[in-house]
């Protein structure tokens, strides 16, 4: 005797015409016991349908979409076209989760002849027949529940008016319909979703009782201001609650124009700042007055976040808030589609504390901005480009331990003048929303047009405006944050002002040593022209009633003025390495630091302080080196060039020793925001051989002018000034800029990680062994309290 499922697949190729018409028949005499048995056993995956029923998922979903269409529509009796039709359904909608799931396709299309259809046209096809709507009304009926229905779930189940029923998305386990209330005075609103769970999926227990306690566990998020969509009611296979109108944050980022980048200049692909700040914003708010409300979300992913637009502004509601159990089926380490978003030990172990949404935020804010984490766990280059506050709080959300989340950002428990808990999330968001504000000042001097992108090149362009504004930004900040009595944040924005008054003051300082050499190089032209500032030195001189020349005096013996043709060389090499120190030093090292809050000890503490030194001297040491032979003797000039050049690669070997020892020290803690591999991978060990053959042709040649056994200087002069244009101020000061200070600065970021993972620990051992009882840290629970770093992370959720 045939099996039901060997009497569907005779059916099917009857209709479809490929078997014997007549097979259809036996499914006229089925009733709802014998459909809900054969949809309960079918196979979840492609693989298992094509082993189950010899054809492959998307063929016969083609095949029966055709039957469906054709001509006059199913010639079947009403009912059995209507249980066909939810069968067709169902079998969409396996294909698109796994489609989703483990290969991110989520406009999943079907070729029906010459034609391409989407299976969200099918859906909806399929939800807009009558006859499938009483299927669905019949299969979904919560009286065949493994559990009785409560009266308040049957009161809920008879407002639903099945004749609105239509198609709205496809979920990763279920389907979700939209309709009217039949009973709109009874009702919440006028209008619901109904999530139908895919009816195989009711299979699995853990899926099955998660649905039918929904309600339960958010049956009190009722006001329509709440982050939580009100529900209404739920059972094992369906859950129904109001409809929301909006987009999913998945829908509007599939939606946003994707930016062409060249591959050699990913480092630096656009971001779209103004979605960043308006949704970035807004999620945090949601997720803030989520975690007041006692609860996590736990599933944070795009699609379900409803993004909405109410009263000019933007709010963002969730949806589908608890473990999707389907993330725990993955392979250890795998993650497709929209499983990125969920937290590794949620995936791994089925469940997570609070620190598991905070995972998903990093995740889904890298979205906006329009990346993804890389392959080993790293933030994307141009995360750092963007900023390196924003990379800092983005590293520590994304880490995979959970216990790592939150491990240098300050978070206080108590907000200590007013005595109250404080949020979190609201603490985050106010991080957020600060480097949000400074990357909105830096945006708004960038380059548009091609005169302005001309301008560009030049060394520092429009540097001392931008890191004015930023500077102000962050007075502001600080200043509120004391007025408020919030001291965490405030030296990490101390710091972050020191950084830019320092690139403030070397701007001038760099920009005026190449001003000076150009005046010089004026004068020795003949040109009756100074510069502004040594016009006011000579004119306070005079009103002194004395007749010497401050500039002059400066020069010693031997070196002339004007003389355009011995002091050319001094003026050719000079200014090219002001241009070219002035460019490296803004678009490299400015706003970086390697410094800590945290003590550090040793070789450490030796390699922290070297390459301190090493960034702020290549604003200073430069600028020394040209105006010492411009100002003094301009026969100095080769051995100036010697000194700058040799100190360039000093301080560039001692960046590569912190970055190695950083590194290393990383891989040994298992820091998942490193990058894997042998570090660095990046510029400046590839900068160094050419920069040391460079010294080497430099110490040889400038040796031998200096001792007169070679006379061609102005050679050598055209020579150094030559590469230094067009290798390291077009190349290494502009092109590498953003690789060199990506790798920098995630060098840093780790160094402070560490710190604070090192402060932990020796915190854990002062305080000594602990019993279970008196609640012993352990490695995946989120951080506590940092003791010596100061800092506090509160796991309330």
């Amino acid at each position: 005797m045939p099996t039901q499922h060997e009497i569907l697949t005779a059916a099917i190729d009857g209709l479809a015409g490929g078997g014997d018409p007549a097979a259809a028949a036996a499914l006229d005499r089925w009733d709802p016991s014998h459909w809900r048995s054969v949809l309960l056993d079918l196979p979840l995956d492609e693989r298992g349908y094509r082993d189950r029923f010899l054809i492959d998922q998307d063929a016969e979903i083609v095949r029966l979409w055709r039957w469906w269409t054709a001509d006059g529509g199913p010639d079947r009796p009403a009912q059995t076209a209507g249980y066909l039709g939810f069968y067709l359904l169902t079998i969409v909608a396996l294909h698109c989760s796994e489609r989703a799931r483990f290969h991110g396709e989520t406009d999943v299309r079907f070729a029906v002849g010459e034609e391409t259809v989407t299976a969200a046209r099918i859906s909806a096809g399929l939800v807009a027949d009558p006859r499938v709507r009483r299927a669905v009304q019949v299969l979904y009926d919560p009286a065949f529940g493994s559990e009785p229905a409560t009266e308040e779930t049957l009161a809920e189940w008879e407002k639903i008016d099945f004749d609105s029923l239509r198609f709205h998305r496809h979920g990763t386990t279920s389907v979700i319909l939209y309709g009217r209330s039949a009973k709109p005075k009874a009702s919440r609103h006028t209008e619901f979703a109904f999530k139908c769970l895919i009816y195989p999926y009711r299979q699995q227990p853990p899926i099955v009782a998660a649905t039918r306690a929904y309600a339960s566990r958010f049956e009190g998020f009722i006001p329509d201001d709440a982050p939580l969509v009100g529900v209404w009611a739920s059972h094992d296979g369906w859950i129904l609650m109001d409809f929301l109108k909006g987009e999913t944050l998945a829908d509007r980022l599939r939606s946003r124009p994707k930016a062409e980048t060249k591959p050699r200049k990913t480092v630096v692909r656009p971001v779209d700042i103004a979605e960043l700040d308006v949704l970035g914003s807004a999620l945090l708010h949601a997720l803030a007055d989520l975690e007041r409300l006692d609860y996590r979300h736990e599933d944070l992913s795009p699609s379900n976040i409803v993004v909405q637009s109410v009263g000019g502004g933007t709010r963002i509601r969730f949806i589908d808030l608890g473990v999707n159990h389907l993330h725990t089926r993955m392979l250890p380490g795998e993650a497709y589609g929209e499983a990125v978003y969920v937290a590794p030990e949620v995936r791994k172990g089925g469940g997570g504390d609070g620190q598991a949404d905070l995972y998903s935020l990093g995740r889904i804010l890298l979205a906006i901005s329009g990346a993804e984490l890389r392959p080993d766990g790293s933030l994307p280059d141009h995360s750092y480009v963007l900023s390196t506050g924003m990379a800092r709080l983005l590293e520590d959300l994304v880490d995979a331990d959970p216990g790592r989340r939150l491990l240098v950002t300050p978070i206080e428990e108590h907000d200590p003048v007013h005595g109250q808990d404080r949020n979190r999330i609201d603490q985050i968001r106010e991080l957020f929303e600060r480097e949000m504000a400074v990357i909105r000042e830096a945006a708004r001097l960038e380059p548009e047009g091609a005169l302005e992108k001309a301008r560009s090149l030049l060394p520092g362009s429009g540097t001392v405006s931008r890191q004015g504004r930023i500077l102000r930004v962050r007075k502001r900040q600080a200043a509120e944050l004391r007025r408020r009595g919030l001291a965490a944040d405030v030296p990490r924005l101390r710091k972050a002002q020191r950084l830019h008054r320092w690139a403030w003051a070397a701007a001038f300082v760099l920009w005026g040593t190449a001003a000076l050499v150009a005046t010089w190089w004026v004068e020795d032209l003949g040109v009756g022209w100074q510069a502004k500032g040594i016009e006011m030195v000579n004119i306070a001189i005079a009103q002194t009633g004395s007749d010497f020349d401050f500039f002059a005096a400066m020069r010693l013996d031997g070196y002339d003025m004007p003389d355009p043709w011995e002091n050319l060389p001094a003026r050719l090499v000079g200014f090219s390495f002001a241009l070219v120190n002035a460019r490296l030093y803004l678009n490299l090292f400015a706003e970086i630091s390697p410094l800590s809050p945290l003590p550090r000890r040793g070789r450490r503490r030796f390699l922290t302080w070297a390459t301190e030194f090493g960034l702020r001297s290549m604003a200073v040491l430069p600028s020394l080196c040209v105006l010492i032979p411009t100002l003094l003797q301009g026969d100095w000039w080769p051995l100036a060039t010697q000194i700058g050049l040799v100190w360039t690669a000093i301080v560039f070997t001692v960046f590569i020793a912190f970055e190695r020892d950083t590194h290393r020290r990383a891989r040994e803690a298992g820091l998942s925001t490193v990058p894997e591999g042998e570090f660095p991978p990046g510029r400046l060990v590839r900068w160094r051989p050419t920069l040391l053959i460079y010294c080497a042709t430099v110490l040889v040649m400038g040796t031998l002018i200096m001792l007169d056994l070679v006379q061609d200087e102005l050679v050598y002069a055209c020579f150094v000034s030559l590469i230094n244009l067009s290798i390291y101020y077009f190349k290494s000061a502009g092109a590498d800029a953003p690789r060199v200070r990506t790798e920098l600065s995630r060098a840093f970021l780790a160094a402070e990680r560490l710190d604070h993972l090192e402060a932990r620990r020796r915190a854990a051992a002062a305080a000594g062994p602990r019993t279970p009882s008196e609640g012993a840290p352990h490695a995946d629970a989120g951080p506590a309290v940092d003791a010596v770093g100061g800092l506090a992370v509160a796991d309330r959720a």
